[in-house]
């Protein structure tokens, strides 16, 4: 008994960065910016008005056939209780807090399921606590946080033997691809691991209990996707197609090779976060990966976390072969991670203490060396993410209010100014719905810009944003200095893009606060048949 309440002594303990965080960022103030977070938000209220399971903020209100429906559901539950935005965001933190402590648990009893030592599962514990990524992403209502409670609750159920057991554990991966799509290389590596433990009938039961969840949702997905679906919509409505405008055979290599860039360093910066760039930062962080990726194949060959560690490595080609990776993509991967990073740092530590001891001075010498040189990346492990955890990002997200009043601002402008018809081209078109009531979209991704880093295809395409408005129907564009203009875009693109919507004829700015502008789409000149100068084009409705 006592020991148990040390452990949830322990466990309050590690909760204090999420919860800091939680309460310091109660009112979301970065909500929206991330786009994803909004999209999901909008989709889960669709579910409480009797609209059914549809993007309401984008023209003609598609159905969500992009995110599966599981975390919206959750999310659902929210404009249940207090369907009034942006109060409401107060309760969405906690809710978000709630599946980071859920996680955190999670991870904890995974630790303990695999053999591992208290003393150690604590470690590894905290590692996961005080990960910046942990709050940022766990805080951001984006589906990755329940997506890994699904994930470690299947690979905990697995491991306990029988029948009900693994079809217990084959309806939480279920619920774990009904959450992110990603999930379904469970429906693979699960069952690859039993059959190869001579489990068959374990492996056929796990199959034929998600089986089910996948046959749902794509079956959602067939019947209700647009049957050609443009490039402005392809981004909200279409997974897969999106995947086929950007990668072919004339870029596979070179889509693997950057993406194999992108996955070393993401796992690199959610072990060993980098707060300061200098030269060399990125070949560190990726040794750094590497050496966690060893730490990781070190424990499968003892036989510790194969099943955790064959789902990441058939994430992790998927990866390979998608479009470019986050830390919210390799994030269900972190508890893994951190595991590997302690095993490997435990060997590391091994060779230098047999080092010491060694009768060759140069080999001492050298073992010094690289124990300093250890010590350093352990102490940045630790000491550089709990002062992002407790300093830094709190004090963002209390200067993020900033970036809300400035759409706020303009969305006050758009519903007392603009026709409830008229749609809007914009990064930030959930939040322009939820504050304002007006639909739009954001300019579509290209993809293929990055992987060609081709930046002049992205300038040039903005200086064909007006036809594009024209025979996309968009009526006003609100650009932003923090535009997202894809993985391509860079400073000096977005200065660039920025001065050329303020010169275009075609834009009229009609408003601007705090780095937003607001530009409504001037109507086409034609000439009549007196030669006078008439309107056309379908922004003329308005």
């Amino acid at each position: 008994m006592r020991r148990r309440w040390i452990s949830v002594l322990i466990f309050l303990i590690v909760l204090v960065p999420a919860t800091r965080f939680a309460w310091v960022n109660r009112k979301m103030p970065s909500f929206g910016w991330v786009h994803d977070d909004a999209i999901l938000f909008i989709s889960a209220k669709s579910l409480t008005i009797g609209g059914g399971y549809r993007i309401l903020s984008v023209p003609g209100a598609p159905p969500q056939t992009k995110y599966p429906v599981l975390y919206p559901l959750y999310l659902s539950l929210i404009w249940r209780l207090n369907p009034n935005f942006p109060d409401n965001l107060r309760l969405a933190s906690l809710f978000c807090w709630i599946l980071v402590v859920a996680a955190l648990a999670l991870s904890w009893r995974y630790y303990r399921g695999q053999g591992w030592n208290p003393a150690r599962s604590w470690v590894m514990l905290a590692l996961i606590a005080v990960n910046p990524w942990t709050l940022v992403i766990g805080q951001a209502m984006l589906s990755e946080t329940l997506f890994l409670c699904f994930v470690l609750a299947t690979f905990i159920v697995v491991e306990k033997p029988g029948v009900k057991m693994a079809l217990l554990a084959g309806a939480l991966a279920g619920c774990a691809y009904l959450t992110r799509s990603a999930g379904i290389v469970l429906l693979g590596t699960v069952p690859a691991i039993l059959i190869s433990k001579r489990e068959r009938t374990r492996a056929a039961a796990f199959f034929a209990a998600m089986l089910p969840f996948i046959v749902a949702w794509m079956s959602w997905v067939h019947f209700r996707m647009p049957v050609s679906p443009d490039p402005q919509s392809m981004y909200y409505t279409n997974y897969f197609g999106e995947w086929r405008q950007t990668v072919g055979p004339d870029n596979i290599a070179i889509v693997v090779w950057k993406n194999l860039d992108d996955v070393l360093f993401t796992i690199g910066q959610l072990v060993i976060p980098n707060v300061v760039s200098f030269p060399g930062v990125k070949i560190i962080t990726q040794t750094a990966a590497v050496a966690i990726i060893c730490g990781v194949v070190r424990l499968a060959r003892r036989g510790e976390g194969v099943q955790y560690a064959l789902f990441c490595l058939a994430s992790s080609g998927v990866l390979l072969i998608w479009t470019p990776s986050s830390e919210k993509l390799v994030m269900p991967m972190l508890p893994l991670l951190v595991a590997g990073a302690v095993e490997e740092a435990q060997h590391l530590f091994s060779i230098v203490r047999s080092a010491l001891h060694h009768r060759d001075r140069s080999q001492r010498i050298a073992a010094y060396g690289m124990g300093a040189v250890a010590a350093l990346l352990a102490l940045n492990a630790f000491v550089v993410p709990f002062w992002l955890s407790m300093f830094y990002l709190p004090a963002e997200a209390k200067g993020g209010d900033k970036n809300r009043d400035g759409i706020r601002a303009a969305s006050e402008w758009i519903a007392a100014n603009v026709p409830a018809s008229a749609h809007i081209l914009t990064d930030a078109d959930p939040l322009v719905y939820l504050y304002a009531g007006r639909r739009g979209s954001k300019f579509p991704s290209r993809y293929r810009w990055y992987y060609a880093d081709d930046h002049e295809a992205l300038r040039a395409a903005f200086r064909q944003l007006v036809p594009y408005c024209r025979t996309q129907g968009f009526d006003y564009v609100l650009a932003s200095d923090k535009l997202d203009m894809s993985e391509v875009a860079n400073a000096e693109d977005k200065a660039a893009i920025l001065d050329d919507l303020a010169r275009n004829p075609g834009l009229k700015s009609v408003f601007h606060t705090a780095g937003l502008t607001i530009y409504r789409v001037e109507p086409a000149q034609t000439v009549a048949g007196d030669g006078a100068l008439v309107s056309a084009g379908p922004e003329s409705r308005n």
